[in-house]
């Protein structure tokens, strides 16, 4: 009846003389966009950090070439996927914003935008667009649309009377209907109604008014009233939260472990080639360590932001992060030296300088202050997330923050892991010992032994005489039971001594990967775990930028959790279900990859008993 009636009235509508002519397009008001890449796809280094890195992604879109940074010296093109890579880039080399040598090659990879259209033309039209912020960018996406013509055929135009369009409608319908004019006023009050709401969001964009809000600034919260949770110098730590925006999010958390290394007082341990400035963080003594922003909380601003681009899983934006932008969010400050693991009662040095060593009293504090003031008691999903020490804190500390969670909680909850760079494999004294220019990462066994981490380790692995690497995230994952989803690079920069890719040995390169490898796979664990071994050389993030195939280091996570979410919803449920294995390794036989991420082998499997690399590299 629905549909006849539809018809009906659509007849009626067109009639005879069939649609009402629109009017001619304001070329000059409204002009046609040219679709042409911006700058040629190449970064100018006078943009300000926030345009180039929202240019970088906006730039990404495979299997099309990603941006370009030209360095000066010679004019060649570099491929930028990530803000990592310029960074690197920008760091060893004089930049220019625009090509200044003629090479065939590089004309070539200029013609990007295929004849339909213009796969990038999302990215704005001009320069002036990229200086606005993400929000504003797709206000201007959308308003740039809103001028089509709405019907494919129809030309519409801002000031199209749409209230003489809808009368003169409503005017033949009731003259020509047999229905009675009841019906009729109801049917044109549902079609006018939904016109109306059309025009007024088509309105809206035009006019500059549609504003996505990417959810409050993380906010600063101490943990003054938990005695423990200390930093190195004896500060109350704290930790940020920023709040699910919507109901249905509210008891979704995802709960991340800041990196930032740790610290060692054991100075035979602080070997030549680790650099201790401060975004590298690579291991530095304690004493040192207590008096910086990783060893005190003196140094912490009231808030911190997750809006826009680049801030990963702790993303407020829907595009970067799809899953969890309006999860409540929680940022755990990494200030104890220990990777969250170490807890002694009593400060160790001399008087005027004790040192804490509180990390893992700090993490079960922040769960606690959760459950009491924040709704984790609610709490039906939860994600434990880290970079580097925060991935090993993270996997080693999952099953005691899981078991509390289910004792406090008022209702069943999932937990699983997002361990982002967190492997340092071991490389034992009766061997060789690591390449040159490879890192080793002795200050394990001082925590283990010297400010109580062991008793962060799984009990069975510490049974199983595993020692201090129990505190390393490959042999820990023999004996997590909670749901770990590992993200690592066979390139990890914090184990090379050398920042500069081009400067690393490929010899040594092949080691590193192949002990990382062996690392995963010789532990290679419960069915329930998953993760991605990609070829690039990063530490963390690149977030949704590693691609494997069709599908992105996001995506393969997000189909990984909901595998894994399923699964234990049966298993709540009482149902028998099977465990699908989700792995996927890049080669690890050529390094450095120079496609890297664009072209990596993959692999996933329904079955545990191997895992190998089918690449044909």
């Amino acid at each position: 009846a629905i549909q006849r009636c539809f018809q009906h009235v659509i007849r009626l509508f067109l009639g005879e003389s069939g649609l009402p002519l629109g009017r001619i397009w304001n070329v000059r008001e409204f002009p046609y966009r040219k679709k042409a890449m911006v700058n040629d796809g190449i970064i100018d280094p006078e943009w300000p950090h926030e345009q180039i890195e929202r240019f970088i992604r906006a730039m990404f879109l495979p299997p099309h070439e990603p941006a370009l940074a030209v360095t000066a010296e010679d004019g060649v093109c570099h491929r930028i996927y990530c803000m990592h890579d310029y960074v690197k880039l920008r760091d060893r080399a004089t930049l220019r914003g625009s090509r200044i040598l003629k090479d065939p090659k590089l004309e070539a990879a200029s013609s990007r935008i295929p004849k339909t259209g213009g796969t990038h033309a999302a990215a704005g039209s001009s320069s002036s667009e990229l200086q606005m912020p993400p929000s504003e960018v797709r206000r201007a996406s959308a308003s740039s649309s809103s001028r089509q013509p709405l019907t494919g055929f129809l030309p519409i135009e801002h000031d199209f009377a749409m209230s003489d369009f809808f009368f003169s409608f409503l005017k033949k319908l009731l003259q020509t209907s047999q229905w009675p004019p009841c019906l009729v006023l109801f049917l044109a009050g549902v079609t006018g109604a939904v016109m109306s709401m059309a025009w007024s969001a088509v309105s809206e964009s035009d006019n500059n008014k549609v504003v996505y809000d990417y959810g409050p600034d993380a906010r600063r919260f101490t943990l003054a009233d938990f005695e423990a949770a200390r930093c190195l110098d004896g500060s109350p730590a704290n930790y940020y939260l920023s709040p699910a925006g919507s109901a249905v999010n509210r008891s979704k958390f995802v709960i991340y472990f800041q990196g930032g290394g740790w610290c060692t007082e054991n100075a035979s341990q602080l070997q030549d080639g680790y650099n201790s400035a401060p975004h590298i963080a690579h291991p530095s003594l304690c004493t040192d360590r207590a008096k910086g922003y990783l060893g005190s909380s003196d140094f912490d601003v009231d808030s911190k932001s997750f809006r826009g681009a680049g801030k990963g899983y702790l993303s407020g934006d829907p595009l970067e992060n799809p899953m969890m932008h309006d999860w409540n969010r929680v940022l755990v400050r990494n200030c104890d030296g220990t990777a969250f693991l170490g807890s002694l009662k009593d400060p160790k040095g001399k008087p005027d300088a004790k040192l804490h060593f509180r990390g893992r009293d700090i993490a079960m504090a922040t769960i606690d202050s959760l459950l009491q003031s924040h709704g984790l008691d609610t709490a039906k999903e939860v994600i434990l997330a880290g970079c580097s020490a925060g991935a090993v804190a993270a996997t080693i500390l999952a099953d005691s923050i899981k078991s509390t969670l289910r004792k406090r909680a008022t209702k069943k909850v999932f937990v699983a892991v997002l361990a982002d760079s967190g492997v340092f494999p071991a490389w034992p004294e009766h061997e060789a010992g690591p390449p040159r220019g490879v890192l080793a990462f002795p200050q394990f066994d001082w925590m283990f032994t010297s400010v109580g981490a062991s008793d962060s380790a799984a009990p069975a692995c510490l049974e199983d005489k595993h020692g201090a690497s129990c505190l390393r995230l490959g042999t820990a994952l023999r004996y997590s039971k909670t749901p770990t989803f590992v993200t690592q690079s066979y390139q990890d920069t914090w184990h090379f001594s050398e920042e500069d890719p081009s400067k690393v040995r490929s010899e040594s390169a092949r080691a590193l990967a192949a002990r990382i490898d062996r690392e995963i796979r010789s532990h290679l664990p419960e069915k329930f775990h998953g993760g991605i071994l990609d070829g690039c050389f990063r530490h963390c993030q690149c977030w949704g930028q590693l691609r494997f195939g069709n599908e992105s280091n996001r995506d393969i996570f997000y189909r990984w959790y909901q595998t894994r979410l399923q699964e234990w919803r049966a298993t709540v449920a009482g149902q028998k279900h099977g465990v699908e294995e989700i792995w996927h390794f890049h080669s690890t036989k050529t390094f450095p990859n120079e496609n890297c991420p664009s072209s990596p082998a993959s692999f996933s499997s329904s079955s545990s008993s191997s895992l190998q690399d089918d690449s044909t590299n």
